[in-house]
């Protein structure tokens, strides 16, 4: 799967381990409690931490490719050349799945493809009484089970930027990177002229350039990425995220031994690509939505 071009998902953390119906991700929302400057009084007011865990379910997406079976014929007497056409086409189903991917990590989950992925962990609303995200009632701490949030819509991107690393910071996050649509970075570019620090980030061996910003709990390299919506702008800690799923998290369907299998309704052959899997935050607190 290229990471090309899509710098959100190339830094995901990919646990291919998503065995089981669920997968709970615990988070403390309260720490210990039983400080005082005497013994007794520290004795007498201890309680214990309370956590909540949300159970992470698996979607599934599909990307479908045919291969006529004139095509075959006509390549079977030149073995270089059959594999080339189905490489070819084994190759077009994995690139439409992976931007089926990469597009959907910006939803809520509320479309067709229904992962669950930033806009949901990190709603542009808080959640209210009753909010029910993988088995959670988020509305008992906004912040800590559903992230930061802030409208920004008058502010220059770069003062953006400052601002949600200062909320996220309040709150003890570690932000160190944020992502931004072609549009929202080229006005970063443009605001900071000759103040702009570029910075190489290399992941899954691929470098991507981004501009360094200074935020209170330390550097922040800015992203742009082509599926981020122009009205949104993401801050993240990259260890608080994972991208589990069952098996490779694009794989070629071929559970009962078969590569490709015979169409019963077309003169063709079929090569099935999939995903089952989901995003997880194990840390919302530590991340943010800007609303431009």
């Amino acid at each position: 799967l290229s990471y090309k071009n899509a710098p959100l998902y190339a830094m995901l953390r990919k646990e291919t381990d998503f065995t089981g119906e669920l997968f709970p991700l615990p988070m403390r929302v309260t720490n210990p409690q039983g400080r005082s400057n005497t013994f007794s009084n520290a004795k007498a007011q201890k309680t214990a931490s309370v956590y909540r865990a949300f159970n992470l379910t698996r979607t599934r997406d599909y990307s479908l490719a045919s291969i006529s079976s004139e095509a075959m014929l006509a390549s079977e007497n030149n073995a270089g050349a059959f594999i080339k056409l189905a490489t070819a086409e084994m190759d077009g189903a994995i690139e439409s799945l992976k931007r089926s991917i990469t597009w959907a990590l910006y939803g809520s989950g509320s479309g067709k493809i229904g992962t669950v992925a930033l806009a949901g962990w990190i709603p542009s609303v808080a959640p209210t009484s009753g909010d029910q995200f993988f088995g959670v009632d988020r509305s008992v701490d906004a912040t800590r089970l559903a992230g930061n949030r802030l409208t920004l819509t008058a502010k220059p991107i770069d003062e953006a930027l400052v601002d949600m690393a200062r909320r996220i910071g309040r709150e003890g996050g570690q932000p160190d990177v944020a992502i931004l649509g072609f549009s929202k970075y080229a006005s970063l570019e443009k605001t900071l002229q000759q103040r702009v620090q570029y910075e190489e980030v290399e992941v899954a061996g691929i470098s991507f350039t981004g501009i360094k910003i200074a935020g209170p709990m330390g550097k922040i390299v800015v992203l742009p990425d082509q599926d981020c919506p122009q009205d949104r702008g993401y801050m993240l800690k990259k260890d608080s995220w994972v991208f589990k799923s069952l098996g490779e998290p694009v794989r070629l369907l071929n559970a009962d031994g078969n590569s490709m299998l015979r169409e019963n309704d077309a003169d063709a052959y079929e090569v099935r690509i999939g995903t089952y899997s989901n995003l997880g935050c194990d840390e919302p607190k530590a991340n943010g939505v800007m609303i431009f």
